[in-house]
């Protein structure tokens, strides 16, 4: 009964963190400190399919929030390029267990089975620029998310897509455009951007 017990509780924990748990979140369910036998109880509940391991020290239930998992992960990240794009329909659908954001942080890469976090670096003021709270979470209006995937596109990252064939363009505001291209400083970028742009 106590195992029955534990399980809902780790479930009630899952659900109240969107699906999301570090470890400082499962060492504080336990109440215990001992690296050892919290270790052994994490992976129990790994072995029975309860949690599954995407780094070190954060785990995902079997259902979770990919938005945010990028949010406990990188707290100075905006959700940006292929997540932004698909949640507005201007791209296919992206993969359902993965998110993209960028960060004025390092470029991180994490991925374990179907799960992964794509936080690529951005100057600072860039990455400060055209998004909205969404709950807790940063995340870049449409426009912005297009702009940052040729950006990032022009530095040699991959999509599940092609850039910039598969975007919706016309369906992205001119206006906003016309007022976040200007702050990018790459002159070479801001020509291929506008070309893409003038073409849609």
């Amino acid at each position: 009964m106590s195992t029955i017990q534990t399980h809902a509780e780790v479930q009630d924990l899952l659900e109240r963190q969107s699906g999301v748990l570090l470890h400082s979140d499962l060492e504080a369910f336990w109440g215990n400190r001992n690296t050892s036998i919290l270790h052994d109880r994490i992976q129990v509940w790994i072995g029975v399919g309860t949690l599954r391991r995407v780094c070190r020290g954060v785990y995902v239930g079997k259902r979770f929030d990919p938005w945010a998992l990028a949010l406990r992960m990188y707290p100075d990240a905006v959700v940006s390029t292929v997540s932004v794009l698909s949640r507005h329909t201007l791209v296919g659908t992206a993969p359902g267990e993965q998110v993209w954001c960028v960060r004025a942080g390092r470029s991180r890469e994490i991925a374990s089975g179907g799960v992964a976090v794509h936080a690529w670096t951005q100057d600072p003021a860039l990455v400060d620029l055209g998004w909205d709270w969404q709950g807790a979470i940063r995340v870049a209006c449409p426009e912005k998310a297009f702009l940052d995937t040729l950006f990032h596109h022009q530095h040699g990252r991959t999509f599940p897509f092609s850039v910039p064939q598969d975007i919706d363009v016309a369906a992205l505001s001119k206006s906003i455009l016309d007022d976040l291209l200007p702050r990018y400083p790459n002159i070479r970028f801001r020509a291929f951007a506008r070309g893409v742009i003038d073409d849609a």
